[in-house]
């Protein structure tokens, strides 16, 4: 099992090409960092720069870690986040679950949401309250309120978004 799994949501506008997980197309709000440089992680200690994100973001990958393992740490996030190459993703380390039980709420998990894959249209506003996503996808154990993960089902949760967007 993978230690320190992230939470991935993207949000997708009109007439915008996308990958699994790493969604093509908008430009990049952080800045491109050189080879071997450490990816900016962002700490929450409140949900409000994720929601500010959310809302100034047309297209965009958020990888939120936390920590759901002993030995799970910033640090640790910080590493893996150099494993993805794409500088169109955010990373947030959010050491507090904030986001796992938010999510946990508006997904109803059994537990704290993570190890979850999201999706949020373009038409999706976070106001009051995180919105549902369109579609996810996770690897949680036991968990029947959405589909497991499977590369080709997500690719075609996207596709479908995306060509609604389009009309």
């Amino acid at each position: 099992m993978e230690r320190n799994c992230p939470v991935i949501f993207g949000r997708l506008t009109v007439a915008l090409s996308i990958a699994l997980l790493l969604i093509q197309g908008a430009g990049c709000a952080r800045p491109a960092g050189g080879v071997g440089a450490a990816p900016d992680v962002t700490d929450l200690d409140s949900l409000e720069p994720l929601r500010q994100a959310f809302e100034r973001d047309r297209v965009r990958a958020h990888i939120i870690w936390l920590p759901m393992f002993p030995g799970d740490s910033r640090g640790w996030a910080e590493t893996r986040s150099d494993e993805f190459t794409d500088k169109r993703v955010s990373y947030y380390w959010d050491g507090e679950k904030l986001t796992g039980k938010e999510w946990q709420k508006v997904l109803g998990t059994k537990g704290v949401a993570w190890d979850i894959y999201l999706i949020y249209g373009a038409q999706s506003k976070w106001e009051e309250d995180l919105p549902a996503p369109d579609f996810w996808m996770h690897q949680l154990r036991g968990e029947t309120s959405a589909p497991t993960l499977d590369s080709a089902a997500f690719e075609a949760g996207l596709k479908e978004i995306l060509n609604r967007t389009k009309r």
